[in-house]
């Protein structure tokens, strides 16, 4: 270490001394002051305004013991070899590391499947071994890695006497349930003789799915309410997915502890690279038998998707996942086409969502009728995307004839937008046919049921 000194401090070398404060050996208690006379311990190289101080550990019988020494540095301004309140100082730590004589091994988990992460740890038997100045490595194999994984001080973690790696069960070699071993071996620089350890990794069973749903979320929507689930006998599905949700979450169900095969295969518009889990992924169930997982991908756009398998042992369960803008699309309320009597009035009820099905709450919308009538009606959409109006019937030419009268009129409506994609877009189905027709329309048949009462 190097201790330097201020402006104005004593040009005597002797004057700076460092004061125990922590100790790891019993013969170098706290509290020692330790000067430039101590050769055995420090030898001092005498400087004005920088003197330094080496510690002789060899042979010395102190300083010997592997641990953390703490000092306070500081001017003995009166010379009475101790240090004392308003005396210039400074603290500084010495950590020392013993050689170990072996280490251990750890698998955290120690079982799962193809594609899990596994936190493998190597531990000194002296704790503060293994910082990132020690030399020497441990080196690691296993059947369910690829390639030989190396622990050297790059790996190690501070003063916690660990070197660690998380590794990803990668070998496709490896399938089915069994326990594979982990080798680790030392090189000659860290023991005298080689130590050799073991850890054991098991692999869960492969099974077969028996059920294959995805995670119902607002921006998602299927083709058909059979494809909320897919099972035997309804092993496909079509799923539609708003844009901005980039993440989708999706269930497979198996015997728990094993592990279940889910292959992810982009669509012709789509860059493998940008899903998260393409190709084959290897999932293991919970107590439940089942298990959740997500496939992500970060480029998205109209058109992009994927198609995600879970194999099922005879017909395997599939969705075919396609990215779509939510755009903008009218419900309405009493239909797309119907009559009314000549005079009458009509109340429409409106609903503007995206394809999704969500409300769209508080935009500006238009109504225009056209044909026998004309008229215009503004407004804008509730919390529940309703828009409400009524159409009446003024015009007071003769009806109802097709062949020589107008009879009907055209009710649209019209809500305009930018979508996603930043071009402008007009709300589907947006589209109403009224016709008008001289009398009510009698019913053909009345049918009186009998209703029986107690008395």
């Amino acid at each position: 270490m190097t201790v330097s000194t201020p402006a104005g401090s004593p040009s005597t070398s002797g004057y700076i001394k460092l004061k125990v404060t922590r100790s790891a050996d019993t013969d170098l208690p706290i509290n020692s002051v330790i000067d430039r006379t101590a050769a055995s311990v420090i030898t001092h190289s005498a400087s004005a305004t920088a003197p330094t101080w080496t510690p002789a550990v060899a042979g010395s019988g102190l300083l010997a013991t592997s641990g953390l020494f703490e000092f306070l540095v500081f001017e003995d301004s009166n010379l009475d070899g101790d240090y004392n309140s308003g005396e210039r100082f400074v603290t500084t730590s010495l950590r020392l590391a013993g050689a170990p004589t072996t280490y251990s091994v750890s698998l955290n988990p120690s079982s799962g499947a193809l594609n899990d992460s596994v936190i493998v740890d190597v531990t000194f038997s002296d704790g503060t071994y293994a910082t990132a100045t020690d030399a020497g490595t441990i080196t690691m194999t296993a059947a369910w890695l690829t390639g030989t994984k190396t622990f050297a001080t790059a790996q190690a973690l501070g003063f916690t006497g660990k070197r660690r790696q998380i590794l990803s069960v990668n070998s496709s070699a490896v399938t089915g349930a069994a326990a594979n071993t982990a080798s680790f071996t030392d090189t000659a620089t860290i023991f005298t003789s080689a130590v050799t350890k073991t850890a054991t990794f098991t692999f869960n069973s492969e099974t077969a799915a028996t059920k294959f749903n995805y995670v119902a979320d607002p921006g998602i929507e299927v083709a058909s309410a059979l494809d909320v689930e897919l099972e035997a006998g309804d092993a496909t599905g079509t799923l539609s997915v708003d844009l901005a949700k980039t993440t989708v979450y999706y269930t497979a169900t198996t015997t728990a502890g094993a592990q279940v095969k889910i292959t992810t295969t982009p669509n012709a518009s789509t860059v493998s690279t940008t899903i998260s889990t393409s190709g084959v992924r290897y999932y293991t169930a919970l107590a439940d038998g089942t298990v959740t997982f997500p496939v992500t991908i970060s480029s998205v756009a109209a058109g992009k998707g994927y198609t995600i398998t879970a194999e099922a042992g005879g017909t395997d369960f599939a969705y075919t996942v396609a990215y779509a803008d939510p755009g903008a699309e009218w419900t309405i309320l009493p239909g797309t086409s119907f009559k009314v009597v000549k005079g009458g009035s009509q109340k429409f009820t409106a609903q503007l969502t995206d394809t999704f099905g969500r409300a769209l709450a508080s935009k500006a919308v238009t109504a225009s009728v056209s044909g026998r009538n004309t008229a215009t009606f503004s407004g804008t959409t509730d919390a529940n995307g309703v828009f409400e109006f009524t159409t009446t019937d003024t015009d007071t030419r003769a009806c109802c004839s097709a062949t020589t009268d107008v009879i009907t009129d055209t009710v649209t409506l019209t809500y305009n937008y930018t979508n996603v994609a930043g071009t402008a877009a007009t709300a589907t189905g947006g589209s109403v046919t009224i016709t008008y027709i001289a009398t009510a329309i009698a019913a053909t048949t009345i049918t009186i049921l009998n209703q029986m009462s107690t008395i």
